[in-house]
């Protein structure tokens, strides 16, 4: 034992070198990450050439296929809007706003309730301004709200009906007050058709409304959320105001029971609305605003803050901020199925030929279920997330064609023209 061990001493001073160096392990090699190929990339387009993170919208409009973006190299906001085909891309006009650095007029919010299309109208909204462009660019109108006596200061959400846009705006100070206006799109004069006195330190949104028809009469209903800096005790009323008549069809005072609401666009079909709370979905009579049903969900779980709902011939997907979506009876509310395993952070979802088809912030990735089922048919990442794992897909819209099966989406960097698998 005594003879082994100095042996091995002997030999490690004998082999050390004269500095006592310990040899260097050779370097390790991670192992480059493989690129999801899912979704096929037909081609590409960096966002801005200059742009370090970019945002992009996407929309359909009679047949052409537009995409609005921005950039932030050095702050500098670029505003561009193209159309494009499967093949080619061209871009219509651009915004370059002449403003400081450190002033962002011109950003895309994660409500994608900022603009609208009507009627060959670009009309949008930078909170303190509404402006309505042409498709080829030109500044038709602009109404300011901010700063201007009796109209409050704007908002970063806006509607459209008909020839009307919807804007909800706010006055603080003593004279705490909510108003929604009516503008019209090819004069850009507005109308007041609503004033809502705020109690003393209540702060919150007055949401855009979703507008319908009932009896021929013009239907705006809409929520009120406000929050209490005293107490900090929560209030989420749904108004639904005749526009026609110029008169209140109905009132809610913080139906849901948690009192806070969401900020989901309320959604309208055969006279029933459907309304998400912050944990529960409600069903309501659009005449009347008596309550048909509510589907409670476990807090723990589903939050429906800033999710999306989607009418189906079969029912009401409804998609939590988490993990959850759900299929529910129109009728009665009932759950049809559910899957506890998707992506979070879905804005938007579409019905693509039978399949449900979302984008997932919170893991960069695009999903399909099966609307029957909700069973998951297929996951996919960015397809450029394996060279920048910063190049998910976000909270960005995405359009599908459904004659060639493509899909047009942004991954921060990139607009994209992906093939959809399982199609053709």
């Amino acid at each position: 034992m005594k003879i082994d061990l100095l042996i091995i001493i002997a030999a490690a001073f004998i082999g050390c070198n004269k500095g006592y160096d310990i040899k260097p392990l050779p370097p390790y090699e991670w192992s480059k990450p493989v690129c999801d190929t899912t979704l096929k990339v037909v081609w590409q387009k960096i966002i801005s050439k200059d742009s370090s993170y970019g945002e992009a919208r996407f929309l359909s409009d009679n047949g052409r296929y537009i995409y609005q973006y921005t950039g932030d190299y050095d702050k500098k906001i670029k505003g561009g809007f193209f159309e494009f085909d499967d093949n080619n891309i061209r871009e219509l006009w651009k915004i370059e706003p002449d403003i400081p650095n450190d002033k962002r007029v011109f950003k895309l919010y994660s409500s994608f309730r900022d603009f609208v299309l009507l009627q060959n109208k670009f009309i949008y909204t930078d909170v303190a301004t509404v402006y309505c462009y042409s498709f080829q660019g030109d500044l038709i109108w602009k109404n300011k709200f901010g700063g201007v006596e009796n109209k409050g200061n704007g908002n970063s959400s806006i509607s459209g009906f008909g020839n009307k846009v919807y804007m909800a705006s706010q006055r603080n100070g003593s004279n705490h007050k909510r108003y929604l206006f009516e503008i019209d799109i090819e004069t850009g004069l507005e109308r007041l058709l609503y004033t809502e006195p705020m109690e003393n330190n209540m702060i919150g949104t007055f949401d855009p409304p979703t507008t319908y028809i009932i009896e021929s009469d013009t239907i705006a209903t809409f929520q009120i959320r406000t929050y209490s800096q005293v107490d900090a005790h929560n209030r989420s009323d749904l108004v639904a105001f005749n526009i026609s008549k110029n008169k209140i069809l109905w009132r809610k005072d913080s139906l849901d029971r948690y009192a806070r609401g969401s900020a989901n666009p309320i959604l309208i079909e055969n006279n029933k609305m459907y309304y998400a709370g912050a944990f529960d979905i409600y069903c309501l009579d659009a005449v009347s605003g008596k309550l048909i049903w509510r589907q409670a969900f476990d807090n723990y779980h589903y939050e429906f803050n800033h999710t999306s709902m989607l009418l189906l011939e079969n029912g009401l997907v409804t998609k939590s901020e988490h993990e959850e979506i759900a299929l529910l009876d129109k009728e009665t509310g009932a759950i049809i199925w559910e899957n506890r395993g998707v992506g979070t952070g879905s804005l938007q979802i579409e019905l693509y030929k039978g399949d449900l088809i979302m984008s997932s912030s919170g893991k960069g990735t695009l999903e399909c279920l099966d609307s029957r089922t909700g069973l998951l048919k297929w996951k996919a990442k960015a397809p450029n997330q394996c060279i920048d794992n910063r190049a998910g897909f976000g909270l960005y819209s995405f359009v599908i064609n459904p004659e060639t099966n493509l899909l047009y989406i942004c991954d921060k960097f990139f607009v994209q023209c992906l093939k959809l698998p399982g199609y053709d």
